[in-house]
C-alpha cells in the first residue's frame, strides 16, 4: 500500500520545485547581514528566512493537500476495505449500471469539495508572496 504523502508520485517533485523557487528568491545578503549581527543558524532560519518563504510553505501545503484529496486511481486500485475508501471512490460508487441519482451525486460532490474550498478560503491571504528587495 502507498504511504500517506506518496500519492501519484507528482506531489514531492512539485513541492520541491515550488520550494526551490521560493528559497532562491531570498537574497543571500539578508542571511549575511543576520550573520554579521551575530545571529545563529537557527535564528537566521526562524527569524529571517522562514517569514519570507512562509507563502511558499502555505502554497506547497495547499497544493499537496489538494493533490492528495483528489487522489482517485491509487485509492480505487489498492484499497479493498469499504471503511478505508476515499470520498472520491465513494462518489464513483454512486453511479449505477442502469441509472444514477444525480441529486445524490451532486450533493456528495459538493460535500467532497468543501474541505478544499475551506482550506483555500482560510489560507488565501498567505498564498500571495510579497516582494523582497535586495
Amino acid at each position: 500500500m502507498t504511504a500517506v504523502w506518496e500519492g501519484d508520485g507528482a506531489t514531492t517533485p512539485l513541492a520541491t520545485l515550488l520550494m526551490t523557487g521560493f528559497l532562491n528568491a531570498v537574497p543571500r545578503t539578508l542571511d549575511e547581514a543576520a550573520r554579521i549581527d551575530g545571529a545563529s543558524t537557527l535564528t537566521v532560519i526562524t527569524r529571517v528566512i522562514a517569514p519570507l518563504i512562509w507563502p511558499g510553505i502555505v502554497t506547497v501545503g495547499v497544493t499537496a493537500f489538494i493533490a492528495m484529496w483528489d487522489e482517485f486511481l491509487f485509492a480505487q486500485i489498492f484499497l479493498t476495505s469499504e471503511s478505508l475508501k476515499t470520498v472520491q471512490v465513494g462518489i464513483a460508487g454512486l453511479f449505477g449500471e442502469y441509472g444514477t441519482d444525480w441529486g445524490v451525486v451532486m450533493a456528495a460532490s459538493v460535500l467532497a469539495a468543501l474541505p478544499t474550498i475551506l482550506l483555500f478560503s482560510l489560507l488565501q491571504r498567505r498564498l500571495v508572496a510579497g516582494a523582497v528587495k535586495e
